[in-house]
């Protein structure tokens, strides 16, 4: 059986809102890519189309608007893992361009 992409969702206000947030914080696409865990060209193609997978809407939520109105005690704790999972793939991230950096640092010296 072939797998295909996931089916998308529409939701051309949360494209805006992504657009909207990148230029109030100053992130690049690639740093928002970053933030929800996908591929540049990725999040790219969803903001262009308005469609999300839902798995990316769920995380592009959660780093957009982590304390919604109207969340459960259950649903806030759920958001505050997965940014807390984001968070710790970004800091991984980060140690690895560290370690990088210092390597080719002392191989230069």
């Amino acid at each position: 059986m072939e797998m295909g992409r996931p089916a998308r969702i529409l939701d051309m206000d949360l494209a805006q809102h992504a657009r909207d947030h990148m230029a109030a914080h100053g992130l690049s696409m690639r740093q928002l890519a970053d933030m929800v865990d996908i591929d540049k060209s990725t999040l790219s193609r969803s903001l262009e189309a308005g469609a999300f997978s839902q798995a990316v809407l769920r995380r592009l939520k959660d780093i957009l608007d982590p304390a919604a109105p109207g969340s459960t005690v259950t649903e806030l704790v759920r958001k505050a893992l997965r940014l807390r999972e984001a968070s710790d793939r970004l800091r991984e991230r980060a140690d690895r361009l560290l370690i990088e950096a210092l390597d080719q640092s002392s191989a230069t010296n």
